[in-house]
């Protein structure tokens, strides 16, 4: 990817970077689930704060290098030492494998046990919620700007909060998920989600802070989404995972994507409260959830 010019290499290029970072992510949540079979929503968010260290640093380390004249194939050259650093601990590092009585990967097992009822509404929730976390990163500086007027330092320090509060959110998310469940605290997050960010986005100026501070409660949702996944006890579990983060994906692509093309339209204000639509729709399926949970028992 740092090497060629030619559009189509580039792209193919980036298409395998993303299928290894989604090895990673696949596989890193798949090895808490594994060594956990007790606090999982603990570790998964612990594990979802270095995560998150990782995409607030790395930002600030790319726009140090490009502001000292490196090139952008230069930073992506200087990741490559860490790519090779990562594939050797994973090469080296001994993992304790659970006896498992011979389980394989079943289509047909996988399709009854990951499409059920439940599990639908476990995929749109997470699609939902990444649709909203990626479309504020991705348009709140745009929408500070043209909406609220503030100047593109002010703006871009927002989403370093926004980044922030999702770090924060996460360490403090893992010492009270386990003591308070984990459909419960999604769903009092997401609550308190969408009143913070309707406020700041339809309050005045001195309430725009409400627009980061949503990335508090949006913080635990991945994680402690997996965990609940995981606490099922279902068939091909890895394979499962797997499934559910495909929609995360699908959701980060298509939520930036709808807000930007309703921008063209109706333009950025009313835009960017799709995010507060998409918290709608993930209260929905959260209280789906609850009521198939309750009924179970």
């Amino acid at each position: 990817f740092s090497l060629v010019s030619s559009f189509w290499l580039l792209a193919a290029a980036l298409f395998v970077v993303g299928l290894g970072l989604g090895a990673i992510e696949v596989g890193g949540n798949g090895l808490i689930v594994d060594l956990h079979t007790r606090d999982r929503g603990r570790f998964l968010n612990l594990l979802a704060v270095f995560h998150g260290v990782g995409s607030f640093v790395v930002p600030l380390y790319a726009a140090q290098l490009l502001s000292t004249n490196f090139s952008w194939r230069q930073v992506y050259q200087f990741a490559i030492i860490l790519a090779i650093g990562l594939a050797l601990f994973f090469l080296f590092v001994k993992y304790p494998r659970a006896q498992r009585g011979g389980e394989g990967l079943n289509l047909r097992t996988l399709f009854a046990a990951g499409f059920t009822w439940r599990m639908t509404w476990y995929y749109l929730f997470v699609a939902v919620y990444v649709a909203a976390e990626i479309g504020v990163a991705s348009w709140i500086v745009e929408y500070l700007q043209q909406v609220k007027g503030f100047e593109i330092g002010t703006s871009s320090l927002y989403l370093s909060l926004f980044f922030a509060a999702i770090m924060v959110g996460r360490l403090g998310g893992s010492f009270i998920v386990e003591r308070v469940g984990y459909l419960a605290i999604m769903l009092v997050a997401t609550v308190i989600a969408t009143v913070s960010l309707t406020i700041g986005i339809f309050g005045p100026p001195w309430l725009t802070f409400c627009i980061p501070l949503t990335g508090l409660f949006f913080s635990i949702m991945f994680p402690t989404a997996t965990a609940s996944v995981s606490s099922l006890q279902l068939a091909n579990m890895g394979a499962i995972l797997g499934v559910l983060f495909t929609f995360g994906g699908l959701g980060g692509a298509l939520g930036p994507w709808l807000i930007g093309t309703a921008a063209d339209i109706v333009g950025i204000e009313l835009a960017f409260a799709l995010t507060i639509s998409f918290c709608v729709v993930m209260l929905g399926a959260l209280l789906m959830l609850r009521r198939m949970a309750r009924a179970e028992k």
